[in-house]
C-alpha cells in the first residue's frame, strides 16, 4: 500500500490486464445488444430514458422504489403525459 491507500497498480489512470478484459467484454456485449442497462429511477428522467434504450434495441430494466409505477411499465402503461404508451 502507498500513502495514498490505493495499492501501486490502482494509482493513477493505469487499469489492470483484468480490468481491460472486462471493458472489452462490457463493448463485445454492447455491440451485440446483450448487455442489460438499468435505469434506477423511473420518473420524468427516467422513463424516457428507459423507453428509448429499449427502442435501441437493450435489454433494460427499471429499478424504482415506487411499486405502482414498475406495475404501469410491465403492463406498457405510461403514467406521464409526455411518454406515449
Amino acid at each position: 500500500m502507498e500513502k495514498s491507500g490505493l495499492p501501486s497498480e490502482q494509482k493513477g489512470y493505469g487499469i489492470r490486464i483484468a480490468e481491460a478484459r472486462e471493458m472489452e467484454e462490457l463493448r463485445e456485449r454492447m455491440r451485440r445488444k446483450e448487455a442489460l442497462v438499468a435505469v434506477i429511477g423511473a420518473g420524468y428522467v427516467g422513463l424516457p430514458l428507459l423507453v428509448h434504450i429499449a427502442k435501441a434495441g437493450f435489454p433494460a430494466r427499471a429499478v424504482d422504489v415506487d411499486e405502482q409505477r414498475l406495475e404501469k411499465i410491465r403492463r406498457g402503461i405510461s403514467y406521464i403525459p409526455d411518454v406515449p404508451e
